[in-house]
């Protein structure tokens, strides 16, 4: 599903797969169910399936706030009885700047472009001619400025659009991204902190009863049973969850760096494929020979 639309792996097994997955067996289920079910229900379903994962909705947003306090239930439960009290401060602390930023990062505005504001937006960039060129929104009755785009999702034009993103149920634009990067930010390091809280509590476990001097699987077992398996599955969680969100934040890090966004990123690379094989066929078109009259 990642790759399959790549270069590399478009004409293979892979690329195949990937066709198989996205368009042959979908149209295949589709058949079935509106047979099994009929086509009013099956109707119903894809409009729930629409509006789950092409409009606008909560969904993510409240199940980013059920990990968070999940997470923070299995603290107040499992560790925060044997946790000093500069970790008790820190855990309250850091969990109230997570909220306080995810609902920054939630309500700003992007930078929504309308008739009244277009002007403030206009002249900020310049169109480069090859993903960017002047062209009218029918829906928003705007001619689009440069590194601008429509949002499908949210309906409406955003300047300097990176993508839509369904954690915070908004689009990350000019206006939002140093919130779109705080919230990734905090939630890393909400979750790293997390996890070097935990390993500070099974090393002085270790250290309190000597285990260091028993098997690593017999004292791994004595760590889950004591300290219960909520705490080692929070350790588990927090730690990969961490990895995964520094990892998309050092991702925006490096695009801000080539003073790229998302949209443009995946924009040019499309271009760059599409520039390649037009040098390819111009480079393979035979050449009409000259007719002689003798």
């Amino acid at each position: 599903m990642l790759f399959g639309q790549s270069k590399f792996h478009r004409d293979g097994m892979i690329g195949e797969i990937f066709v198989f997955l996205t368009h042959t067996l979908p149209l295949f289920g589709k058949k079935v169910a509106v047979k099994i079910i009929g086509l009013k229900t099956f109707d119903r379903m894809v409009f729930l399936q629409n509006y789950c994962f092409f409009r606008r909705n909560p969904f993510l947003q409240i199940f980013y706030l059920g990990i968070v306090l999940s997470c923070l239930g299995v603290v107040l439960y499992c560790a925060f009885p044997i946790l000093p009290l500069h970790h008790k401060i820190g855990c309250w602390t850091t969990i109230g700047i997570v909220f306080f930023v995810f609902y920054k990062a939630s309500t700003s505005d992007p930078g929504v472009i309308t008739p009244d504001n277009i002007e403030q937006f206009r002249y900020n960039y310049r169109y480069d001619g090859v993903i960017y060129r002047k062209k009218f929104c029918k829906t928003c009755k705007i001619v689009r400025p440069a590194r601008s785009k429509h949002c499908g999702i949210c309906n409406k034009c955003v300047s300097r659009f990176d993508h839509h993103c369904p954690w915070i149920n908004t689009c990350v634009g000019a206006n939002n991204l140093k919130w779109f990067l705080s919230f990734l930010l905090s939630t890393g390091l909400m979750c790293f902190y997390c996890s070097i809280g935990v390993v500070e509590i099974y090393y002085k476990t270790v250290m309190k009863f000597s285990l260091y001097k028993l098997p690593l699987p017999i004292t791994f077992q004595y760590l889950v049973v004591y300290r219960g398996p909520g705490l080692m599955g929070l350790l588990l969680f927090t730690f990969l969850a961490g990895c995964a969100v520094w990892l998309f934040l050092l991702y925006h890090c490096y695009l801000i760096a080539r003073n790229k966004t998302t949209n443009e990123g995946f924009k040019y690379s499309v271009a760059k494929e599409m520039h390649q094989y037009n040098i390819t066929v111009l480079k393979e078109k035979p050449k009409r020979k000259k007719c002689c009259i003798c």
